[in-house]
């Protein structure tokens, strides 16, 4: 089977894979209230996936917003220029678990079908990339990493 960036065959399709944000390198800033961070993720094998869940685990408990962008031009204020395709509530405050009440909190959300395009070239070695953006939507913000560290992971399937 090839599994190369751009080549897409009908196992491929069906496998469910995962995309990882790296806490020591994405949404590493402190976020206020309504505000986001963005960041872009290379490694998707192709521009067209169907986004299944979504698993994030956080060390503080919050209303965290995901949004998704169809490019790395994010938000804008001209709307024919504004990239946006979806987005995820994550309510940890809410929803989340902790393992004997200590450590990160956990949440995990499934049966998700997110129809997801990157509009924006391949990287030089033939990947596309997911643009998101982490917004805090309730509480009072988000702290700076180490205190604030979250990774998430993105479980899709490539579209034919």
């Amino acid at each position: 089977m090839d599994y190369s960036p751009g080549v897409i065959n009908i196992d491929k399709a069906e496998r469910i894979m995962t995309i990882s944000t790296d806490k020591d390198v994405h949404f590493t800033e402190a976020i206020g209230l309504n505000e986001i961070e963005y960041e872009d993720i290379p490694g998707l094998p192709t521009n067209k996936i169907t986004i299944r869940g979504v698993n994030i685990q956080a060390k503080q408990p919050m209303l965290y917003t995901l949004w998704l962008w169809k490019s790395a031009t994010h938000a804008s204020s001209d709307l024919n220029e504004d990239s946006f395709r979806d987005f995820i509530n994550l309510d940890v405050s809410t929803s989340g678990k902790r393992i004997a009440g200590s450590g990160q909190w956990y949440l995990q959300t499934s049966n998700l079908c997110i129809l997801y395009e990157d509009d924006d070239p391949p990287t030089a070695e033939g990947y596309y990339t997911l643009h998101l953006g982490l917004m805090v939507s309730s509480g009072s913000g988000k702290s700076a990493a180490p205190d604030g560290e979250l990774q998430i992971d993105i479980s899709y399937s490539p579209r034919l």
